[in-house]
């Protein structure tokens, strides 16, 4: 990817914006999504910012992949083949092992997705197509609320 297609306020503000903290580990983030060119648009958006990113076709390798490398987030298409990303949500939410792994809804539908996602376990919705900078500040700003929560928890 080249910067100069990433915005200069995400090329300038989203890696300082990590940087500068929510955790001294940078957060690792599973990107779900069918689309190639939307995976490789997206995860190249999230790694500009500072991210560490790995990717999933769909919720079966989803699955797998939230075990093998336990993310910060999971970044999930809603609407995908071979397992959907309703049925990996709500998988992951009845496990112990991930429940407590913040989920952020990508959907094309965003009015349906909205009055369901939040009921069915995730933790934000956004809108496919997004800005760059809309997607590295909706993954922050969920980070954020997810640490707070976990602290007054503890």
């Amino acid at each position: 990817m080249h910067s100069r297609n990433v915005p200069d306020r995400l090329a300038k503000g989203g890696a300082r914006r990590l940087s500068s903290g929510l955790r001294a580990k940078t957060p690792l983030l599973l990107l779900v999504d069918d689309d190639v060119d939307e995976r490789k648009l997206f995860a190249g958006y999230l790694r500009y910012a500072g991210f560490h990113v790995e990717v999933a076709r769909d919720g079966t390798e989803a699955l797998e992949k939230v075990l093998a490398f336990v993310p910060t987030l999971i970044l999930m298409d809603m609407e995908m083949p071979v397992m959907d990303g309703w049925e990996a949500t709500k998988r992951l939410k009845s496990d112990p092992r991930t429940s407590a792994i913040p989920i952020v809804a990508l959907s094309a539908q965003v009015e349906a997705a909205d009055a369901r996602a939040l009921p069915f376990g995730c933790d934000a919705v956004i809108a496919k197509p997004c800005a760059p900078e809309q997607l590295v500040t909706l993954v922050l700003r969920t980070l954020s609320e997810t640490r707070k929560v976990s602290a007054q928890g503890s």
